[in-house]
């Protein structure tokens, strides 16, 4: 069985997030800071490592405070690096969740637990 590459799972994911009215997301593009020339820089300021690919905000209510999804999305045996873990515990530390999405499914199950 062929290898699913992690564009196919996150596409998947975000086709889910759309049909879903209660939830606004986005898909990070995370590379270095390119200065042209084939030359890396210096991130600009506010750059984190290892944030996740993919970020969810979910209207819980009116009288409920949105619940915020970062999901990091990876394939049957992809790992997460150090700075993906110190993302992990720092969503988790300030009251989001994080997704290690191997899957629709593992977001599916995570965002019906919030509704």
């Amino acid at each position: 069985m062929a290898k699913q590459p992690e564009s196919l799972i996150r596409d998947a994911i975000c086709r889910y997030l759309d049909d879903r009215e209660d939830v606004y997301y986005w898909v990070n593009r995370n590379t270095s800071a390119y200065l042209g020339g084939g030359k890396f820089g210096r991130p600009p300021k506010g750059f984190k490592y290892g944030v996740a690919d993919i970020i969810a905000i979910q209207h819980a209510g009116p009288f409920a405070n949105p619940n915020l999804y970062a999901i990091e999305v990876k394939t049957k045996t992809g790992r997460l690096s150090d700075y993906q873990k110190e993302h992990k515990k720092e969503i988790t530390v300030h009251g989001g969740t994080h997704i290690l999405a191997r899957k629709v499914d593992d977001v599916q199950r995570e965002i019906e637990l919030g509704d």
